[in-house]
């Protein structure tokens, strides 16, 4: 296992966006950690909401800081790495 902290910057949180999500519409800093909690591998999620940042303790040998970026933006949270660090 090797375990890594991805940081995320996610301006939709910073924003307060509200994004749809199944029967009613949620605030993006609750999809994204939604979303990140169901990956295999992600094992912890902190949010900044002032920031707009996700800190997400990961094995990085089951889902990358990149795959996790790719996956909330697949969604249209847009998100970019910021840094990936070994835990």
């Amino acid at each position: 296992m090797a375990a890594m902290v991805a940081t995320l910057n996610v301006p939709a949180i910073a924003r307060a966006e509200i994004v749809p999500a199944g029967c009613c519409p949620v605030p993006a800093a609750a999809a994204a950690v939604q979303i990140l909690m169901f990956l295999d591998g992600v094992r912890d999620v902190e949010v900044d909401e002032r920031a707009g940042v996700l800190t997400i303790d990961h094995d990085a040998t089951r889902v990358s800081a990149r795959d996790l970026a790719e996956e909330l933006t697949a969604v249209g949270l847009d998100a970019v790495v910021v840094a990936p660090v070994a835990a």
